[in-house]
């Protein structure tokens, strides 16, 4: 049983890093919409507010990362089996990778770091869909304000919307193909 190397590690730091960062972007996403029939449905977001979210106790938010997107993917078009084999995978190596990779597992004696690095491209390709999703918000936020004048899109925005319009657009096509 090979113990983890360095590079291991720094890889699996990353990509618990990256799935806080997802579940966190996600979860603000949901608290300002906690207001839509879908969440109204579930009791874990009915009453989730932006504020309960920010400055609430962390205990208290026990919806996971899969549970999110179920409620809130629909709706925002970020609904996918790209994401849905994310989810799979942070769930993976939040519970199953030392299995996996080091107590006789199926994949035991290979090392997880092109999983890891896959996995860490993926995150970070998912951060950018849903920072395009929170650029298209703030926008709309301040078209509804009467503050469009005060909306600034930065060239970071750009690139996310791009990634985001990219993504919404396979999940147009892919459910165009499902669809008879």
């Amino acid at each position: 049983m090979a113990a983890p190397d360095e590079l291991e590690m720094t890889l699996l730091g990353l990509a618990v890093y990256q799935s806080q960062r997802l579940e966190f972007a996600l979860y603000g996403l949901a608290a300002h919409l906690s207001h839509l029939p879908e969440a109204q449905k579930e009791k874990r977001f009915r009453d989730l507010t932006p504020e309960k979210f920010l400055r609430g106790d962390y205990r208290e938010l026990k919806s996971t990362l899969g549970q999110i997107a179920k409620v809130f993917g629909g709706p925002l078009m970020l609904a996918s089996d790209d994401l849905e084999r994310l989810i799979e995978d942070r769930n993976l190596i939040c519970h199953n990778l030392y299995r996996l990779y080091h107590a006789g597992g199926a994949r035991s004696g290979e090392r997880p770091h092109e999983f890891l690095m896959s996995f860490n491209q993926r995150a970070e390709q998912w951060g950018r869909i849903i920072g395009g999703v929170l650029s298209h918000l703030r926008e709309a936020f301040a078209r509804k304000e009467g503050r469009l004048d005060e909306f600034n899109m930065s060239e970071d925005d750009a690139i996310n919307r791009a990634v985001f319009h990219e993504h919404v657009r396979q999940v147009l096509e892919a459910n165009s193909r499902q669809t008879p």
